[in-house]
């Protein structure tokens, strides 16, 4: 009895587990690179857009309102101490009261401003909640609601904070913006 010709197991991982007489480890390996590159690129302009009406608690990618400062709150917090009508720190963003702030919506619904951008997280009948993504370090962030009737803007809260240490000692600067 004659026993099977031995198989090139090496040969059917390489081909992706077909067994053929003619494949190629560099043909498969380059189609297969090739595939991959083309996910990630957009095939026409409609894809590279975005989804087509897509919107984010009424707003559409690309909107713009302007809003007026109507008063601004700023706090320090050493260990319990806490201190109003503080300076400003410079890496938060700095709008005196009676300004006009014009707001975008970014193209992944996000909340744009002169010297900053807040992420969407929810939109409801009344209102959008904005947020930034958390970081490991927590050291700057920034939260937002914007009411709304329907797809109107009509008012702001805007939250900007820095938390650090100061002689051992956390310290954390808050500015608040109410708009209208």
């Amino acid at each position: 009895m004659k026993s099977a010709p031995p198989v090139d197991k090496f040969r059917i991982l390489r081909d992706g587990g077909r067994v053929t007489p003619n494949s190629s480890a560099v043909q498969t390996l380059a189609f297969s690179i090739i595939i991959a590159l083309a996910c990630f690129f957009p095939i026409t302009a409609a894809q590279a857009a975005g989804p087509v009406g897509k919107t984010y608690g009424n707003f559409e990618p690309e909107t713009q309102f302007t809003l007026t400062v109507v008063k601004r709150v700023t706090t320090r917090t050493r260990g319990r101490d806490v201190d109003k009508n503080v300076s400003i720190p410079k890496e938060l963003p700095h709008f005196r009261e009676d300004r006009k702030i014009r707001f975008t919506i970014g193209k992944r619904g996000q909340l744009t401003g002169p010297g900053f951008s807040i992420d969407f997280k929810k939109g409801k009948a009344a209102a959008n909640i904005y947020a930034e993504a958390a970081t490991k370090t927590f050291s700057r962030g920034a939260a937002a609601t914007v009411v709304k009737v329907g797809d109107t803007p009509t008012g702001a809260v805007l939250t900007f904070y820095k938390a650090g240490f100061y002689r051992w000692r956390p310290v954390t600067y808050t500015v608040v913006y109410f708009l209208e």
